[in-house]
């Protein structure tokens, strides 16, 4: 049974998950210490956020919807900005 995105309670863990594949995203595009930009590992990480998008569809609350939302705007708006 769906929750209304109204009344769903937002969860730390699921905030926290999404914050991590985040960050991971984020190293894979910039590089990190001296390691490479890994731009095919990014985008798989990036696909992953997507699809934790699509398959929670009505299922999150309006707080987590917004956070997954603008990560993964963020993190492609940036994957675009690196790759060129």
């Amino acid at each position: 049974m769906r929750e209304n995105p109204s009344t769903a309670v937002t969860s730390p863990h699921f905030l926290d998950l999404v914050a991590g594949l985040a960050q991971q995203a984020e190293l894979l595009i910039t590089g990190a210490q001296g390691l490479p930009a890994q731009p095919a590992e990014a985008q798989q990480v990036i696909e992953i956020l997507g699809m934790l998008e699509s398959k929670t569809k009505g299922n999150l609350s309006g707080e987590e919807k917004q956070v997954l939302s603008n990560v993964i705007y963020q993190l492609r708006t940036l994957f675009l900005q690196r790759s060129r």
